[in-house]
């Protein structure tokens, strides 16, 4: 069995599954890609992990009907990689050796057996939404960095997206943080529904879906959710149990209020960073006065580092601790010029708004400060 195909198609097709792909794996065939021939003369490549599977298109020439294979995902992946552009010929002994060929090139790889490849659920479309990419993209880029990172909860290891009627609302909490993104879109099913859908399927697709314009379609049933756009389907478990009622957690009245320059207020905390330590935690200061912010830490070795940030301050002032990383990360999602801290006291958690944008609000914990982190 011989065909062909686009070497610079297969490699970008192969580049979008390896993603999903786990490096090592209880179940060995699940460290292969999947690769089918189909009827309508197009490839189909699959690498999934059990709980994310993404599955891909493309053309080919001579492409015969209904034939599978699986094949090793990271030799596979660098031997198209190493083969400069032109035609890529697959001559292929059934369950034996893959022959691949581009110019003078030669691989032989190993088959697989694709009858024992897991098969990819069928997501029963109970509610399905049609919405832009670069909405989508940008209501998960805005909250993800906040997404739990232990097994505690494991529900706060998802984003909730909260779908009402025109609107979409994305939601993390690693419960130190809360992140709200929301945006407006046209919602011609009408369909409202809320979902939790892991973090990590998230974060593989928004590095796989092309930043132009073009919609994307969500479908969910009970237990897994599927994501479609351009050639590309990626398939996930969504997340069981109860998400953090967000509602209902932004105070409504604060006692102090500081705008800063984005960009002017991340350039001092990044500076901070190189002496913070996520183990010892020793948190950034921020001294709040008039007309500016003073942002210090010290180490348990003697370190230590001052700068300040010009600052509009109105209401209470006082010294809050935060971890600098936490601060920087809501930083650097904010795309407006200016934000607002709106804070009660030096033990609650402060609210982060940018300046002329209600749609995008993040909640930050405070750090006690100790008399030697001063």
């Amino acid at each position: 069995m011989t065909f062909t195909c686009d070497r610079d198609i297969l490699f970008e097709a192969i580049n979008t599954v390896i993603k999903t792909i786990p490096v090592k794996s209880a179940v060995p065939i699940l460290e292969g890609v999947y690769l089918e021939t189909c009827t309508d003369g197009t490839i189909k490549l699959i690498g999934s992990d059990t709980d994310i599977s993404t599955e891909t298109y493309f053309e080919g020439e001579n492409v015969p009907e209904n034939d599978k294979m699986v094949l090793p995902a990271k030799k596979f992946f660098e031997m198209v990689g190493k083969m400069g552009s032109g035609t890529v010929y697959f001559n292929y002994e059934p369950k034996k050796i893959l022959h691949l060929s581009c110019g003078v090139v030669k691989y032989d790889l190993p088959v697989l057996d694709a009858d024992n490849y897991p098969v990819t659920p069928l997501v029963e479309k109970k509610e399905k939404i049609l919405i832009e990419k670069s909405v989508f993209a940008d209501i998960v880029k805005k909250t993800i960095f906040s997404v739990a990172q232990n097994d505690a909860k494991p529900i706060l290891k998802g984003v909730l997206f909260d779908i009402e009627g025109n609107s979409i609302t994305s939601v993390t909490s690693d419960q130190f943080r809360l992140s709200i993104s929301k945006k407006v879109f046209n919602n011609e099913s009408g369909n409202s529904f809320s979902v939790v859908v892991p973090g990590k399927t998230l974060s593989d697709l928004i590095k796989i879906m092309k930043p132009d314009e073009g919609e994307i379609i969500i479908n969910c049933a009970s237990t897994h959710v599927l994501f479609e756009f351009d050639n590309v389907k990626v398939t996930s478990k969504l997340l069981a149990g109860e998400f953090s009622n967000y509602k209902n957690v932004m105070p409504k009245n604060f006692k102090t209020e500081v705008t800063l320059n984005t960009s002017d207020f991340r350039r001092v905390l990044e500076r901070a960073s190189v002496l913070t330590n996520e183990k010892i935690k020793n948190p950034v200061k921020l001294s709040l006065e008039e007309n500016t912010v003073i942002v210090s830490c010290r180490t348990p070795e003697g370190m230590s580092f001052l700068d300040e940030a010009a600052a509009q301050t109105t209401g209470e002032r006082f010294e809050i601790g935060f971890n600098d990383r936490f601060l920087i990360d809501v930083l650097g999602v904010i795309e407006e010029d200016e934000l607002t801290l709106y804070m009660n006291s030096p033990v609650s958690p402060a609210c982060i708004r940018p300046v002329g944008n209600v749609n995008d609000v993040f909640l930050v914990s405070p750090i006690k400060i100790r008399n030697n982190d001063n």
